[in-house]
């Protein structure tokens, strides 16, 4: 049984393309990176302290609706 499967290759010239693109967005990144940094780190900040208080009471009353038409068991214990 002969594999009939054609081996892919990427040219040279994408290659210097892709490395060329690559360096671009490595040096814009590098040059940016304080601000970048300062814009995204409320998202990606893993110990920073949340400024409002969660608000339970929304959530609350929608898992009463849906556990009071639940026909299953429900662990209330957590």
């Amino acid at each position: 049984m002969k594999n009939t499967e054609k081996s892919r290759q990427v040219s040279l010239g994408a290659t210097a393309v892709l490395s060329f693109v690559t360096l671009i967005v490595g040096a814009f990144i590098g040059a940016n990176w304080n601000n970048l940094y300062l814009q995204f780190s409320p998202y990606i900040n893993l110990n920073q302290k949340v400024s409002t208080p969660v608000k339970w009471e929304e959530l609350n009353e929608v898992y009463s609706q849906i556990s009071a038409n639940y026909d299953g068991s429900i662990d209330k214990a957590a």
